[in-house]
């Protein structure tokens, strides 16, 4: 019997525990002097390093949870300075220390309810040089009961895996998208797994060509009528280039065995593959899957040229990539294109040369040059804030 009454008393302990938040007895500490610092007129210098010192202990989740229940005392007289104090020491833990400076409202946008604050904050996330805090909220946005918002994952974990961070995560979660019951974020999410080359996309796109359900979404500043059997057919034309130049309406008006005969050859062409995307630019030269060489470099507002340099292969040829002309361009709050003439050399045992014209390209999107004698050059832009633009260089060798 006393055993029972110990394991009663530990679950009756425990549950005390969870109604409180379970705050460890640091984090209730911290909140017991962080509210009675917001009761006061005005905070001193003291009381401020008082607060500061108070969250060196305590886990990034404690302190959370924290300043989540600070933010509610919005109405005492320095409640908003302590909640400042307290979020400068929380933030920069979990996501660095761009948001709180580049983010105006950042630490209200984050605890918002409002779609339309989640929807910004996660186009101002994947802005930021650093990638943790658009690795935080696209999850939550995935789950989200709003069909935008979910769309805005599918688009954030496409751009996220096609900028190299954390790129087998980023494609899990954009493949669970493909199953959305929305048909537009079914749609985007297909569009963003083939652009990303996500594998789980083929045999979806296989199993779904006749679906038809359609809804229109903003994409790029346009409103589109997104289809995913549309858009399962584009990236199955696009890769395998088996009848590469038919239409969906054409698709649609061929007969039922025609369509499983095709459906049959672009199955067959994934499993020749073994069920992996090939390497890009396959089609010039074997090139290497895996890139040799990777970089990055940031254009300022008013900068028009760029250029990367290395050496390349066992033969060490110099290869160079030359930027000019650039330009960029706003179609909505969220998206972006770039325009460019890009011209690339190698010195060496592979002198080569060549360029190429883009116009308006859309951020997040790859785009691949391939050369047989240089190599395969694969670029992505990312705009930061601050009108500033990124671009991700990756050169696959032979």
């Amino acid at each position: 019997m006393r055993k029972w009454l110990v394991v009663l008393a530990l679950l009756v302990a425990a549950g005390s525990v969870g109604a409180e938040g379970e705050l460890s007895r640091g984090a209730r500490d911290l909140l017991e002097s962080a509210s009675r610092m917001a009761k006061s007129a005005k905070l001193n210098e003291s009381q401020s390093r008082i607060l500061r010192k108070a969250t060196e202990g305590l886990s990034p989740e404690e302190l959370s949870r924290v300043v989540d229940r600070v933010a509610e005392l919005e109405d005492l007289p320095s409640s908003a300075t302590v909640l400042a104090i307290l979020e400068g020491e929380l933030y920069p833990r979990l996501f660095g220390r761009e948001p709180l400076a580049l983010i105006e409202g950042f630490g209200h946008k984050l605890r918002s309810k409002v779609p339309a604050d989640a929807e910004g904050l996660l186009a101002a996330a994947l802005a930021l040089e650093d990638f943790r805090l658009a690795f935080h909220l696209a999850p939550k946005a995935a789950v989200s009961e709003s069909a935008v918002l979910r769309a805005r994952a599918a688009i954030a974990f496409g751009d996220l895996r096609s900028w190299g961070h954390e790129p087998v995560a980023a494609g899990e979660a954009l493949s669970k998208l493909l199953d959305d019951p929305s048909p537009a974020v079914r749609g985007i999410a297909c569009r963003r797994a083939f652009e990303a080359e996500v594998a789980a996309v083929v045999p979806f796109a296989l199993g779904h060509l006749d679906d038809r359900e359609q809804e229109s979404f903003t994409v790029r500043g346009q409103v589109e009528t997104i289809v995913p059997g549309a858009e399962a057919l584009k990236g199955l034309l696009s890769l395998t280039r088996i009848e590469e130049d038919m239409t969906w309406e054409e698709f649609r008006r061929l007969s039922p065995e025609r369509r499983r005969e095709l459906t049959m050859l672009w199955a067959a062409w994934w499993e020749e593959k073994g069920g992996k995307f090939p390497p890009p630019g396959s089609r010039e030269a074997p090139f290497r899957a895996a890139p040799s060489e990777v970089r990055s470099l940031i254009l300022g507002k008013d900068e028009t040229a760029a250029s990367v340099q290395f050496w390349a292969g066992a033969d060490r040829t110099r290869i160079r990539l030359s930027i000019d002309e650039f330009s960029w361009a706003a179609a909505s709050l969220y998206d972006f294109t770039v325009s460019y003439h890009l011209r690339y050399m190698a010195q060496g045992q592979r002198m080569d040369d060549g360029e190429d014209w883009v116009r308006r390209h859309p951020a997040g999107v790859p785009r691949v040059l391939a050369r047989k004698a240089i190599g395969c050059h694969v670029l992505v832009f990312q705009y930061l804030l601050g009108e500033r633009i990124r671009l991700f260089v990756r050169f696959h060798d032979v």
